[in-house]
């Protein structure tokens, strides 16, 4: 066959690269990628999900794989961006009683806050902190994602130099981001695997459904490096490639920790300060320390010290928080806990172990010992502290600004 009769079937498939939904199908027998990933998708999501819980796929594609789980219609919402699949998804799963809204943005989902029990999203955009708007506290997000290198080789093969599209999209960025937005990581994986085509205008439709991982690409601009790779065809049967997977499923604890960020979230740290010292330290310190430490001044703290602190939230509201980082005079090899105080009403409820296993999450990764000061009267705290593993190590000092004993413990 000549390059041109070659170049012929390869227009024709390039002019028929439309899908709705998420079907395959044209190029069934032409293609083969890796179907058996180390985790079961479906399963996962069903092992957590009941008949009464509220569930979302957002960017559904044409719901094919939202229907495989029958899951009650009342109970289902759905998302998706792509014009010719909203109207497939109005005709297919409207009648049901599916709700299906149009979206193409993922930080801005038109849904109420904590509308969910679960959402999914396989192969689609998301944005942690507007998931965890979404979901109910104790929801969960369960993802199935393209990572960044998938098809990585057969890009190259046409578009060399191209950059990585979405340099961000594995497993140990996204884990991160849902960190950040306060999830905790309840199970996780990464994989790769073979992609073969066994023809290159099985190719040329594959490479225009995904154009965002082969941007630009046409047989035109690409036609000869696509002719090479006819050769390797007629020598080797097919071109291969790399899928890469990973899949996070995250969970929006009741109480969420996370970095201290917003203006509202400072405003909130200084009231738990200022709240706390007034709850826990009568009769402890100086009541004449008490009165001068004004809501005012403990804002004028925070705004002044906005680093190295997690806060904890319970909804909008900020309910404890932790500091962290080297006090001068201690060794360099030493991280300290600085402070950490919790609302009376959240005592008992694992917030405080929660903000000190993040705070002593994050020195570890730069000091070698952990230690804190406490006050030598403060009982309630002391068995706190040595229920998160600190010992007192004799050391003690004058606070003589609130005119009370400190000691030293440090974790063991």
């Amino acid at each position: 066959m000549t390059s041109e009769e070659l170049r012929k079937i390869w227009k024709e498939e390039e002019n028929i690269a439309h899908i709705k939904g998420w079907d395959f199908s044209h190029i069934n027998d032409r293609y083969e990628e890796e179907e058996s990933l180390p985790w079961d998708y479906e399963k996962i999501i069903k092992e957590y999900l009941s008949n009464d819980m509220k569930l979302l796929d957002y960017d559904t594609g044409g719901g094919e794989f939202l229907l495989s789980l029958h899951h009650p219609f009342d109970n289902t919402a759905a998302t998706e961006g792509y014009p010719p699949n909203v109207e497939l998804c109005k005709e297919r799963l409207g009648p049901l009683g599916i709700d299906i809204r149009e979206c193409n943005d993922a930080s801005h989902i038109p849904f109420n806050d904590e509308s969910f029990d679960i959402i999914i999203n396989r192969h689609g955009d998301f944005d942690p902190f507007e998931i965890r708007r979404l979901l109910k506290p104790g929801g969960l997000f369960i993802t199935q994602q393209a990572g960044s290198h998938n098809d990585r080789e057969l890009v190259e093969a046409v578009l060399p130099d191209m950059p990585l599209p979405f340099p961000d999209a594995n497993l140990d960025c996204q884990k991160k981001a849902f960190e950040k937005a306060g999830f905790e990581i309840i199970k996780t994986d990464e994989a790769y695997g073979p992609i073969h085509f066994y023809d290159i205008g099985a190719f040329v439709w594959f490479a225009h459904i995904i154009e965002w991982e082969f941007p630009g690409f046409s047989v035109d601009k690409c036609f000869d490096r696509l002719l090479k790779l006819q050769e390797i065809i007629e020598k080797d049967g097919k071109i291969s490639g790399s899928i890469h997977r990973y899949m996070i499923t995250a969970r929006k604890p009741d109480i969420i920790i996370k970095e201290m960020e917003t203006e509202e979230e400072i405003k909130g740290k200084a009231y738990v300060h200022w709240k706390a010292w007034h709850e826990a330290y009568p009769g402890l310190v100086r009541d004449e320390y008490l009165n001068r430490l004004t809501l005012a001044k403990c804002e004028q703290i925070a705004f002044n010290w906005t680093d190295n602190l997690y806060i904890a939230k319970d909804g909008d509201h900020v309910v404890g928080f932790a500091g962290y980082g080297h006090r001068d005079g201690e060794p360099q090899d030493t991280g300290e806990v600085f402070a950490l105080y919790v609302l009376a009403e959240y005592y008992g409820k694992g917030v405080g172990c929660k903000l000190m296993d993040a705070a002593i999450k994050q020195l570890k990764n730069d000091y070698q010992h952990i230690c804190l000061w406490t006050l030598k009267k403060n009982k309630r705290a002391i068995r706190f502290y040595q229920k998160c593993g600190f010992t007192a190590d004799g050391a003690e000092k004058t606070n003589t600004n609130i005119n009370a004993q400190e000691i030293r413990m440090t974790l063991c």
